[in-house]
């Protein structure tokens, strides 16, 4: 018998209630042992990440092979390990009883009866709530602390441009750093777009505080953040759910005093200027509408189509791989597909499914040129 581990933490728990990533498949490991089930390797999931939402890409990836039937039991620590939330265990559920899988938890026994279904939902709806808790109580620690004027410091590496006295609570400027991004908002100011200016950082070796590549967001986020003229606020963005969304300015917390400045009054209200009238320049919604766009790959590189349009009127998909990027040349030659072909063929697919919603259609594919459809 065949049986998937999942293990999660998020990034509040990491360290902090004994269950860690090594800690959770060692249990469950010991349990698939004890059951007589065995374990491959590449149905053993670890992430870090919240389990809030049931969207995660390794979560996401064990329950399409649970579709599949690849294996008959799922494993993972706790029923809070699969989800925060109780009616989203109860869907995890009933998905992995549908396809005839048995989901066993290290913790405590989980059958598919009444009983079971209710704890399971109140086990979610109570691991839910500490969640929300811990959440409450560390965003109240770190506005106490930015109130009292100390950045709040979480697990990134730091603002480029700066390092960090951890004895006076403070950033201070790294001198090869500050060049770097005093080139960053001129050539911005000067007119080079977000592009140009992470792939001419990129071409030069020179890396993010991370070590990774440049990228335009990364560059828009430098060019807007005033912490580069001395002026740091806590506060002004808030999570929800993977999206950040934007605080009133009354509720932003100020902190003098805790940032250099390294980029004069004049040059940063230039590069923002710069910014806002490319912005304004960009075209809005497509003309034409791509159906396909997000759903189809190139059979030559797996890289998603994107839509085009030439001479204002014919309409294509081309690999995105075609085209150069921030981080990397062109790395594919595929050539254009005419959009009326490609979707014509995948709404006689969508057809065969709902006219036929029992056939064994499996996961066709129709091949055009060297581009497929999924």
């Amino acid at each position: 018998m065949i049986a998937a581990v999942y293990c999660r933490v998020s990034t509040e728990e990491q360290g902090t209630n004994g269950t860690s990533l090594d800690s959770q498949l060692e249990a469950c490991l010991k349990k698939a042992s004890e059951l007589g089930y065995d374990v491959p390797e590449s149905l053993i999931f670890k992430e870090s990440y919240s389990g809030l939402s049931l969207d995660r890409p390794l979560f996401n990836i064990l329950r399409y092979k649970a579709k599949r039937g690849e294996f008959e039991a799922v494993i993972a620590y706790g029923p809070d390990r699969l989800s925060r939330k109780g009616e989203d265990i109860l869907t995890v559920a009933q998905e992995l009883n549908a396809a005839g899988i048995k989901l066993v938890c290290v913790q405590r026994d989980f059958d598919n009866s009444f009983t079971g279904k209710m704890l399971a939902f109140v086990m979610g709806w109570a691991s839910e709530l500490e969640a929300s808790q811990i959440k409450e109580r560390t965003m109240r620690g770190k506005r106490t602390l930015a109130a009292k004027g100390v950045i709040p410091q979480g697990t990134g590496v730091g603002l480029y441009g700066y390092g960090w006295d951890k004895e006076n609570k403070q950033r201070i400027p790294i001198e090869y750093e500050v060049k770097v991004v005093n080139r960053v908002f001129n050539m911005i100011a000067g007119g080079d777009s977000r592009f140009k200016v992470a792939r001419t950082l990129n071409d030069s070796s020179i890396a993010t505080k991370s070590g990774a590549k440049w990228h335009p967001l990364t560059i828009k986020r430098m060019i807007i953040n005033t912490a580069y003229i001395g002026k740091t606020y806590f506060g002004r963005t808030r999570r929800n759910g993977k999206r950040f969304e934007d605080v009133p300015e009354d509720q932003w917390i100020m902190m003098p005093d805790t940032t250099p400045a390294i980029v004069s009054d004049d040059l940063f209200k230039q590069a923002n200027q710069a910014l806002a009238v490319s912005k304004e320049l960009r075209h809005g919604r497509p003309k034409n509408d791509y159906l396909l766009t997000g759903h189809v790959r190139c059979g030559i590189c797996g890289d998603h189509l994107i839509g085009t349009c030439l001479v204002h009127s014919y309409r294509y998909y081309r690999c995105r791989g075609t085209y150069p990027t921030s981080v990397r040349n062109a790395v594919c030659n595929a050539g254009y597909i005419r959009a009326d072909q490609m979707e014509e063929i995948a709404w006689n697919k969508v057809k065969e499914v709902i006219e036929h919603p029992k056939g064994d259609i499996g996961r066709a594919e129709e091949k055009v040129g060297c581009q497929q459809i999924r």
